[in-house]
């Protein structure tokens, strides 16, 4: 995790959410909440697409048989599901869901997904970011 990030933007951007994972995380801790694979990620990442609205919620929260294999998706799917029918990343992108490409692809991943709950509530982002930040 060499590449630069702008986690004050992140700690600021999930305070103003009413984020319940980050108030006793430091930076350190911050950066292995957003960017290592893991549950803890998982359960971020979900928090934050249930922001959106309650429709979103219900979908990552509602294990559906799959028809050809007749198992309950799991929860990286219904993300995966979920972030590319708003448009977040394609309809392949599992790792980057689960949080296993590259901290550049998945900041400007949590951008877009930041971005869009700041236009969705109201609040302009006033942090200034690229994808190289």
């Amino acid at each position: 995790m060499t590449e630069t990030v702008n986690y004050p933007y992140y700690r600021e951007s999930l305070e103003s959410l009413g984020c319940p994972y980050i108030s006793a995380l430091d930076n350190e801790s911050l950066k292995e909440l957003i960017f290592r694979p893991g549950e803890a990620r998982l359960r971020l990442f979900s928090w934050l697409l249930s922001q959106l609205s309650p429709h979103v919620d219900t979908e990552l929260n509602c294990p559906v048989l799959n028809r050809n294999a007749q198992v309950k998706d799991s929860k990286v799917q219904r993300l995966l599901k979920v972030c590319s029918g708003l448009g977040l990343c394609g309809k392949n992108d599992y790792e980057l869901v689960q949080g296993n490409c590259s901290v550049k692809r998945q900041n400007a991943f949590y951008i877009r997904v930041l971005d869009m709950l700041s236009v969705n509530m109201g609040t302009p982002r006033d942090a200034e970011l690229s994808d190289d930040k």
